[in-house]
């Protein structure tokens, strides 16, 4: 979903569902998990396999349940017919640091996962970005071809959500979001090419017990660098402080304003009262920060326009 123009029109916020969206929603487990398989891609030996479900909890958040544990298991929980195109990003809602014990996040491979029963060779050519219950940090894991990838990590605070990108045809882009930024944890350059045909859920469990959460799968198009007169919001969400956060890309070293409609017949009179400058970087990164006192009504639309061209008085 490309997003940009010389204006950007953000769309619709509703107020009682409480959430901003811009993407294509995948699934957010709420029908239920009909449309998702489970590929046992590790059974680390044990006398038998572990007993687990993956399930949806009463928080409609997706969960990875181990009644019974024999030993190490690692999954592939695939959305049927999901695939990563080029120039599209993956991204899984978190809940944040993992509960349970161990790991959850994204899958993305370009060959069938098969079942493995402590035989590293069972898997192959996928990668994954994931949360883990030990602390805050986010690790990609995954295997080029048959030769397993290296295991970077990044820690980081007030973590939204983890993407997976596949910014050209064999490249990867692996991290997560914050608040305010998108970080890349690493990026993967196959040199056994990824196709990206098989996109959906990673796990890992090493002990009984329930791991989770994950709010909603989805995936996106990522948008196309902006041209000198372009706007493009990049990233949006609520952060913890219910201040809603803007992230976007424009001209470099300018000045925005935000402004609000309630009913879009009168275009959008009304300008926001942001908590920060609204500006750009010379590489024209820009960060806009909403108060939750500007959202007031049932629904509003947003705008980032070149403050030039607009009278604030």
């Amino acid at each position: 979903m490309k997003l940009k123009s010389n204006t950007f029109t953000l769309g619709t916020l509703f107020i009682l569902c409480g959430a901003l969206t811009a993407a294509q929603l995948e699934d957010d487990f709420s029908a239920g998990l009909d449309n998702w398989t489970t590929t046992v891609i590790l059974d680390n030996g044990g006398d038998a396999s572990n007993v687990f479900d993956f399930q949806v909890n009463d928080s409609g958040q997706l969960e990875l349940e181990t009644t019974v544990y024999d030993n190490i298991e690692q999954y592939a929980f695939l959305l049927t017919g999901a695939a990563l195109e080029i120039g599209e990003e993956a991204q899984v809602d978190m809940v944040a640091p993992i509960l349970g014990n161990r790991n959850l996040g994204i899958y993305v491979g370009g060959t069938a996962p098969v079942a493995g029963v402590q035989s590293p060779e069972t898997r192959e050519d996928y990668i994954t970005i994931y949360g883990s219950s030990n602390n805050s940090t986010i690790f990609s894991r995954g295997f080029d071809g048959t030769s397993e990838y290296d295991n970077p990590g990044a820690a980081g605070e007030n973590i939204q959500s983890l993407f997976i990108a596949r910014t050209e045809e064999n490249t990867f882009e692996a991290g997560f979001y914050t608040d305010i930024d998108r970080i890349i944890v690493t990026t993967r350059i196959p040199g056994t090419p990824n196709t990206a045909d098989f996109v959906g859920i990673y796990a890992d469990v090493r002990a009984a017990g329930t791991v989770g959460a994950i709010d909603a799968f989805r995936i996106i198009e990522l948008s196309a660098p902006p041209t000198d007169t372009e706007i493009v919001i990049t990233t949006f969400a609520q952060n913890n402080d219910g201040q809603y956060v803007f992230v976007f890309t424009g001209p470099g070293n300018g000045t925005f304003a935000v402004m609000k409609s309630s009913n879009l017949q009168d275009d959008f009179p009304e300008f926001v009262d942001t908590v920060n400058p609204v500006t750009t970087d010379a590489n024209g990164d820009g960060l806009a920060i909403i108060s939750a006192d500007e959202v007031l009504g049932v629904k509003e639309f947003f705008r980032i326009e070149v403050a030039s061209a607009i009278d604030l008085e």
